[in-house]
C-alpha cells in the first residue's frame, strides 16, 4: 500500500513544502523551505528521478503545483516506472497540479530559457524538477557567458517563483564527485545518491554534502525504494550524550543464585548471554519468562536464526520439561516474537528498522537472538557505531536489553562483553553421573566475577518454576 493513500488533497498544509518521506522530514525538513535550490546527484540508477519525483508528488497532494521538466526520460515511462513505487504522477496532471515537459537535448539554452520563462510567468508552480542539468550545462560548455546566464536563470528561479527548484545530477560512474560550477557554491541543499553491493546485495546510501537551512548531525543515510511505497530513508538514531541509567527503578532476578551474582538489574542495561554453539541451552528462555514474570514486563524478542513460530515452540518445549503445560497464554502475555533475517538488508538498515520494531512494541525488555550471525558476517568497525547508536538509543527509552551469542570466538565474545553491563557466560561440563550439564561465569560491572555450578542452575530454574506456578494459582510473584 502506498504511504500516500491517507493524504487528502487540499490546501490546507500549504503553508509547507514536505520531501513527502517522513525521515528526511523531521532530519532536514527545513531545507525545502520556499525560496530554496537543491541539487541531487547520483551515478545512473542512484535514485535521484524516484527522489524528485517524490518530492513533486506529496507536494502536490497538498496542494502544490509541480513542473517536471525532463530531457531524457519521457512522459509515460516516467509516470509508468513511478506508478509502480505509489507515486501516482499520472493523476496529479490530471488535478491539474503537475505539467511534464520534455525538451530536445539539442535545444539552445537560451530556447529552454525563453520558454520556461513563459511557463513561469503562466502556472504558480512551487516545485520545479529540472531532470537533469548535465545537458544544460554541457551546452555552455566554454562559452562563459552564456553558462554564466543559465546559472544566473537558475539560482534566481526559486526566488522568482517563491518554491522550490531541484536540479536532478548525473555523477558518471566510477567518480565520487560532481562539478556544478559555481552553482554547486549557491545551491542551499546538496544530496549525492549512491549504491553498492554489500553481501550480494545493493546497498542505497544518502549523502547530505551540505544543508544551509538546517543543522544536521548525520551525514550518511541508507535509504531504500520498494515497490508501492517508493524510497524509505533509514536514519540511525544518534544520541550524543552517552544515556544514565536510572538507579531507583530495579529489576528484581528471578532466582536467589541470579540475585546474589547480580543484586538486581535496572532498564538501560545491556545483557550479554554466551553459550557453546554446539549445545545451547535450553533453559534460557525460562530465564527470560522469569525475569518477565517478576517484574512483570512486557519482552520483545527478536531472533536472528528462527521464526516467530519456532521460537514460540521452543519456549513452549523449555516449560514442558520443567512441567508447566498451560504455556500459550504465558508466551502471549509477556513475548511478542519477531524473527528477522538480518541479510535482506544492510547493517545500517537493520539496526534502524529494530529500533523502528522497539516503537510500535513499546516494550520493556528487548532480548536479540543469536547476535552472533550479523556480527561474524560485517566488519567490526563497520557494524560497531551503528549497533552502539542503537544501543544509546534503547539505552535513552530506559529498555533492558538481552543479547545472546552462540559462541563462535575470542573477538567476538570480547568485543560484546566490552559493551555490556552484565555478562553471562555459560559453559558445557561432564557431570559425575556421566553426561553433561552447565555452568556458567556470571559478572556485573563494579562486582567481583562469580562461578555457579550445575546444582545452582538447577536450583535457579526450580525458583522459576515457581515464579510460573504463583502466577498461575493466582498469587503474587513479588516478595
Amino acid at each position: 500500500m502506498s504511504r500516500y493513500n491517507n493524504i487528502i488533497v487540499g490546501v490546507s498544509g500549504m503553508e509547507k513544502l514536505t520531501w513527502g518521506i517522513e525521515g528526511l522530514d523531521k532530519l532536514i525538513g527545513d531545507a525545502i523551505a520556499p525560496g530554496s535550490l537543491i541539487a541531487i546527484a547520483g551515478h545512473p540508477g542512484a535514485g535521484k528521478t524516484t527522489l524528485a519525483s517524490t518530492i513533486c508528488y506529496a507536494n502536490t497532494l497538498r496542494g502544490r503545483k509541480c513542473l517536471y521538466i525532463s530531457f531524457q526520460e519521457s512522459r509515460n515511462k516516467l509516470f509508468r516506472v513511478m506508478k509502480r513505487l505509489g507515486i501516482d504522477l499520472e493523476s496529479a496532471e490530471g488535478r491539474g497540479f503537475l505539467k511534464f515537459i520534455n525538451f530536445p537535448l539539442a535545444l539552445m539554452p537560451e530556447e529552454f530559457l525563453s520558454e520556461i520563462k513563459k511557463i513561469v510567468e503562466r502556472n504558480e508552480y512551487k516545485v520545479i524538477v529540472i531532470d537533469s542539468i548535465n545537458p544544460l550545462l554541457g551546452s555552455v560548455e566554454g562559452n562563459l557567458a552564456k553558462r554564466a546566464i543559465l546559472q544566473n536563470f537558475l539560482y534566481n528561479l526559486p526566488s522568482i517563483t517563491n518554491g522550490l527548484t531541484i536540479l536532478l545530477a548525473e555523477l558518471p560512474v566510477g567518480e565520487k564527485s560532481i562539478w556544478l560550477g559555481e552553482l554547486e557554491f549557491v545551491v542551499d541543499s546538496m544530496i549525492i545518491m549512491r549504491h553498492r553491493i554489500e553481501k550480494s546485495m545493493l546497498v542505497r546510501l544518502m549523502e547530505i554534502r551540505k544543508t544551509r537551512n538546517t543543522p544536521v548531525s548525520v551525514a550518511q543515510i541508507p535509504f531504500s525504494i520498494a515497490e508501492g511505497r517508493g524510497v524509505e530513508v533509514w536514519p540511525p538514531p544518534i544520541i550524543e550524550e552517552v544515556p544514565s541509567v536510572k538507579e531507583e527503578e530495579k529489576i528484581e532476578l528471578p532466582c536467589k543464585t541470579l540475585s546474589a551474582a547480580f543484586k538486581h538489574l535496572h532498564r538501560g542495561h545491556v545483557i550479554y548471554i554466551t553459550y557453546p554453539a554446539d549445545a545451547r541451552p535450553w533453559f534460557t528462555p525460562m530465564i527470560f519468562l522469569g525475569l518477565s514474570i517478576k517484574n512483570d514486563l512486557k519482552t520483545l524478542l527478536i531472533s536472528y536464526r528462527y521464526a516467530s513460530s519456532d521460537l514460540a515452540e521452543l519456549i513452549k518445549r523449555s516449560l514442558v520439561k520443567i512441567g508447566v503445560e498451560d504455556v500459550n497464554e504465558l508466551i502471549s502475555r509477556y513475548f511478542k516474537l519477531v524473527g528477522l533475517n538480518p541479510f535482506t538488508m544492510s547493517i545500517q538498515q537493520l539496526l534502524v528498522h529494530e529500533v523502528n520494531l522497539v516503537k510500535e512494541a513499546k516494550p520493556d525488555v528487548v532480548i536479540f537472538h543469536g547476535v552472533e550471525i550479523p556480527f561474524s558476517a560485517t566488519r567490526t568497525r563497520e557494524y560497531m557505531p551503528y549497533l552502539i547508536n542503537q544501543l544509546n538509543y534503547l539505552k535513552k527509552e530506559q529498555v533492558l536489553i538481552i543479547r545472546t551469542s552462540s559462541y563462535l570466538s575470542e573477538k567476538i565474545y570480547r568485543v560484546n562483553a566490552g559493551i555490556s553491563d552484565v555478562v553471562i557466560n555459560i559453559g558445557l561440563i561432564k557431570a559425575s553421573h556421566g553426561g553433561f550439564s552447565y555452568n556458567a561465569y556470571l559478572w556485573r560491572r563494579a562486582e567481583e566475577p562469580l562461578l555457579i555450578d550445575s546444582n545452582e542452575v538447577d536450583e535457579c530454574l526450580s525458583e522459576i518454576k515457581g515464579l510460573i506456578n504463583c502466577l498461575g494459582a493466582g498469587q503474587s510473584v513479588k516478595h
